[in-house]
């Protein structure tokens, strides 16, 4: 889950379109940048009220991105943290993010195509084309 929501952050997928939790500044790339920047020691967390925070460069003092709740517990629950950690630090190189979160994607897509829609194998033709731009993404010349 923790690869998943921070894909769905960098590719800008939020509801409603707001910029909450996009922690990158390559909107619509898949990257590990929300969880570098999410855990990266040069920003700190500043409530900014109703739910929301911004996540402000130590250094500088300026806001460089706004957050929710539910990224916030991302940074400050030790289990959810350690997989965030393990996903940009030493060794899971971005073939490897890439997988976990198609993967994380598949399930909670099927999952949702079936309690939604009972014909679920329309919604698993959606995934796969979507899955197709993202390798489309990865290798331009294939």
């Amino acid at each position: 889950m923790t690869v998943l929501v921070g894909g769905m952050r960098v590719l800008g997928t939020n509801h409603g379109g707001t910029k909450h939790g996009v922690f990158t500044d390559r909107v619509g790339v898949l990257s590990n940048d929300f969880l570098i920047n999410l855990t990266d020691m040069r920003y700190a967390w500043a409530h900014a009220g109703d739910g929301l925070y911004e996540i402000r460069d130590r250094s500088t003092g300026t806001a460089k991105w706004t957050a929710t709740r539910v990224d916030l517990v991302f940074g400050s629950n030790s289990i959810l943290r350690a997989y965030a950690e393990l996903h940009f630090e030493g060794g899971v190189e971005l073939a490897s993010y890439r997988r976990d979160l198609e993967q994380d994607l598949l399930e909670y897509y099927v999952f949702l195509s079936r309690v939604r829609n009972p014909n679920w194998e329309t919604e698993r033709v959606r995934f796969e084309i979507f899955l197709s731009l993202l390798r489309m993404e990865e290798n331009p010349a294939s």
